[in-house]
């Protein structure tokens, strides 16, 4: 730029000039290719930097800075800020900290002046109980306020003050209705006469409760042999492939808790394929029908060759005389093909585990009757305790000693069998069955039957009234 005959808008720095934002003579303007260009300069410590219209400038620590118009400035360090459009929210009465629904000093002013937000309502997750329908076993969890489902009863409670008496006293039965049943009974045998069971007298009927205690124990035991398949190139996975696991190592799919089921499974790393041990290699073997000769013995005959004795014998049309016919197995050739390898002359051979799962049960039986103790397992009773565990202990507190001490036993054998398998579960349960011991007579003869069951079982040994020896209810 020629200097001669222009007048430059600001004096050049030798001239003294101050410049307009604030520098020192001499600073805070450069010259670029002959235009100037306006930088701020350095300001003295603790005074703010004076910047460009509409930029924000500096400010001594602590202290707020200017800021563009309409812009929220600084703030000294832990106060807040003003913000474009309102003042900081007040404090709560009583100097309690601000709990509004932003938190100070950060973002703006929430529009409602700080009044805070509506609470949320819970959302339902069903609809009204009065719409649901009725679930059988569930009226009493699902009923209005009951969140949790109580335990079941433990069985000192379960047991607590129930005595066999009390049990049962819940049956009934009368003499016109043991009578009838007995008349039924009657009708359905053929050697029995119903006058016996229709003009009986009842001297007596006793009731009595026979206790049926069970215990039942889910084990499964595991066992291994050698086995064959014929080899039809199927994969073979050998010891190649690593060390073969231990029989319980490997992993079986439980079945259902006191379902019987027998599985068979191949043990991995253990199979190989070998000659056939059943024809060593050449897939016949000698037919067991014939022995190998191809031929048997006529049937029609007997090996004699002819029918009839003397000049009435004839040669027999069978076996044309022969006394022998052809092999129908081997079809004469006195070989079949070997079964153990299909023909193929070998077989793969591998370790088979064999597990079972097996519900061992024993029980016992508490009646003081003449009725036999067995009949007592097959009839409907009352259910006055059950209990399900991986491992039960004994019955201890049942108002029966007998059924406790049985129980100890009964347990404790079963415990047992973990030495020769894994158990899975245990059932013990206690039954109540309801017994009628009714004491009659029919003319001269004095006889009893009994009633068992709630589903109302006869039994008699003594019936007076039949046409034949042996005949019994059972």
């Amino acid at each position: 730029m020629k200097s001669s005959g222009q007048t430059h808008p600001y004096p050049p720095p030798s001239q003294g000039y101050q410049g307009p934002y604030g520098g020192p003579p001499g600073q805070g303007q450069q010259y670029y290719a002959g235009q100037p260009s306006y930088q701020p300069g350095p300001t003295p410590y603790g005074q703010p930097r004076v910047a460009p219209y509409g930029q924000p400038g500096a400010a001594p620590y602590g202290q707020p800075g200017a800021a563009p118009y309409g812009q929220p400035g600084a703030a000294p360090y832990g106060q807040p800020g003003p913000s474009y459009g309102g003042a900081p929210p007040p404090k709560p009465p009583g100097g309690a900290p601000y709990k509004g629904p932003y938190p100070v000093g950060e973002g703006e002013m929430p529009m409602d002046g700080g009044k805070g937000a509506a609470p949320e309502q819970a959302v339902p997750t069903a609809p009204p109980i009065q719409d649901m329908e009725r679930i059988p076993g569930y009226d009493e969890v699902l009923a209005p306020n009951v969140n949790f489902v109580p335990p079941p009863p433990s069985y000192q409670e379960a047991t607590s003050g129930t005595s066999v008496e009390q049990i049962a006293s819940a049956a009934n039965l009368t003499e016109e209705e043991a009578r009838e049943l007995l008349v039924a009974v009657a009708e359905s045998k053929c050697c029995w006469g119903t006058g016996a069971a229709q003009n009986m007298k009842f001297n007596g009927l006793q009731q009595t409760t026979a206790v049926h205690y069970v215990l039942k124990t889910f084990l499964e035991t595991r066992s291994t042999d050698w086995a064959s398949e014929p080899y039809h190139g199927q994969m073979i996975d050998g010891p190649q492939n690593g060390p073969a696991p231990s029989p319980w190592a490997i992993h079986i799919k439980t079945p259902e808790m006191f379902h019987d089921v027998t599985l068979q499974t191949e043990v991995p790393h253990t199979a190989s394929v070998r000659v056939c041990h059943g024809c060593r290699g050449s897939t016949m073997i000698m037919c067991h029908h014939c022995m190998g000769w191809g031929r048997t013995r006529c049937s029609w005959c007997h090996d004699s060759g002819h029918h009839g004795v003397g000049d009435g014998s004839r040669s027999c049309t069978s076996c044309n005389g022969q006394g022998r016919v052809r092999c129908l197995h081997c079809h004469g050739r006195g070989r079949v093909t070997c079964p153990t390898c299909q023909a193929t002359g070998q077989v793969k051979c591998f370790v088979q585990m064999t597990t079972t799962f097996n519900t061992h049960v024993k029980d016992f039986i508490l009646e003081r009757t003449a009725l036999p103790d067995h009949l007592i397992r097959d009839v409907e009773g009352t259910t006055l305790f059950e209990d399900t565990q991986p491992l039960l202990n004994p019955i201890q507190s049942f108002p029966e000693p007998q059924v406790n001490s049985q129980s100890a036993g009964i347990v404790q054998e079963h415990r047992g069998l973990a030495q020769t398998g894994r158990i899975w579960m245990q059932n013990h349960v206690i039954r109540g069955v309801p017994v009628f011991q009714c004491d009659c007579q029919w003319e001269d003869k004095e006889f009893q039957f009994f009633v068992y069951g709630d589903n109302r079982k006869v039994h008699t040994d003594e019936y007076p009234q039949t046409c034949c020896c042996g005949c019994q209810l059972l």
